[in-house]
């Protein structure tokens, strides 16, 4: 039971985590295509 919520908890901690770097990734793409554009 335990180990099932920490497993959770995890996940999700991973989750955002990956979320974060992929925004990162998305922005930095979108400012490169901008500066490319200019």
């Amino acid at each position: 039971m335990c180990n099932d919520s920490l497993i959770l908890l995890i996940k999700q901690k991973l989750i955002e985590k990956l979320n974060e770097i992929l925004d990162l990734i998305l922005l930095s793409c979108i400012i490169k295509g901008e500066i490319i554009k200019s």
